[in-house]
């Protein structure tokens, strides 16, 4: 049975511990033994779902991006086991698990050679948590950012030195892209219509305005750049529904492993400050 509507609409905030994000590098030969591993604890639709790409090397990311959903959930909540988890959709396609009152929030993504997970402590419902990654790797389309941003960030951008504009249009697609996934209305919601904004003297800060019924001061962003082995990296974004009870979001980074454990990991990030409008 699917969410209704006003169910993902009534927001429950994120507390009671930081936010967990778990990277792993796919691409990396190394995780072939922790994958084959794994590939038991998934459903028969995570597997006919990873069978259906025409690919190798991303049936195999498919394949460990739901994988580690389910162990992470089960490093949460040691007494169900990683087989043992079930899913459903809202009415717009974002799963949360079903059957487990107390289990932990979550967002996946991936990209190339890299993917995100995002868990957070139960809140009783699932549209608030978003993660997106994206590799920065990628030759983009001239006019995308005109198509799809908010007049504002287009005119940042263009403000920017040449070698600076790369980052920034990866940074700015990967926080639209958390927000979108963590409200939970996929392209219901039109990228122009929410911007962000660099702040600060070293622009180490974020702002967010957005035209929805949203008061910016209820979300929470972080973004950074994770570095990729021989240049390059992958943008990392995350977004939470906040309230006035929670004054910041924490945040932990954990490397995945070959061997399946989770190593913390130090990340410099972008963040929104209390005071938000762009």
């Amino acid at each position: 049975m699917n969410r209704s509507e006003n169910d993902r609409r009534d927001k429950v905030p994120i507390s009671g511990g930081p936010v967990q994000v778990y990277l792993l590098r796919d691409a990396d030969p190394a995780f072939d033994a922790l994958e084959e591993r794994w590939r038991g604890t998934l459903s028969p639709a995570e597997r006919d779902r990873a069978g259906r790409y025409r690919f190798p090397r991303h049936a195999r990311q498919s394949r460990l991006a739901h994988a580690l959903k389910r162990h992470a959930l089960s490093w949460h909540l040691p007494r169900i086991a990683p087989a043992d988890w079930r899913f459903e959709l809202t009415d717009h396609g974002k799963p949360y698990v079903a059957g487990a009152a107390d289990a932990p929030v979550f967002n996946l993504s991936h990209s190339d050679g890299m993917i995100a997970l995002a868990v957070a402590p139960p809140n009783g419902a699932g549209p608030c948590l978003g993660v997106d990654v994206e590799a920065m790797n990628r030759t983009v389309s001239e006019g995308v950012a005109e198509r799809f941003f908010a007049a504002r960030e287009v005119a940042d951008l263009r403000a920017l030195p040449n070698h600076a504009r790369e980052e920034r249009f990866f940074a700015l697609w990967a926080l639209k892209e958390s927000y979108i996934k963590a409200v939970g209305l996929g392209l219901g919601i039109p990228l122009d219509s929410f911007a962000f904004r660099f702040t600060g003297a070293d622009r180490r800060s974020l702002s967010f305005r957005a035209d929805r019924e949203e008061r910016p001061e209820d979300w929470a962003f972080r973004q950074t750049v994770v570095p990729r082995p021989g240049g390059g990296g992958h943008s990392l974004a995350l977004a939470c529904g906040m309230d006035d009870q929670v004054s910041r979001m924490e945040v932990a980074v954990n490397e995945i492993t070959p061997d399946g454990e989770a190593r913390p990991q130090a990340v410099r990030w972008l963040r929104t400050s209390a005071a938000t409008g762009a």
